[in-house]
């Protein structure tokens, strides 16, 4: 799973001043251009009901204990 630009602003870490103007542009951005955020809004919504959905999760969980049951013993 990885964040895309239609949910979200990415801001690249770095020093805490770097961080810092990185937020409040992205914030800027936001404010500025409404409608964008509206867009992905609408976009961030859609993708947690898709990807975190409790039967979602459930199956991936399922997955991840029997991949690990599966798998090869170190004994």
């Amino acid at each position: 799973m990885h964040i895309t630009d239609d949910c979200g602003i990415k801001v690249t870490p770095g020093s805490p001043k770097e961080t810092i103007h990185g937020l409040a542009a992205a914030l800027k951005r936001l404010y500025l251009d409404r409608e964008m955020g509206c867009r992905m809004g609408k976009a961030a919504r859609h993708r947690a009901a898709e990807m975190y959905h409790w039967d979602k999760l459930g199956d991936r969980l399922n997955g991840i204990y029997q991949a690990t049951m599966s798998a090869p013993s170190n004994d």
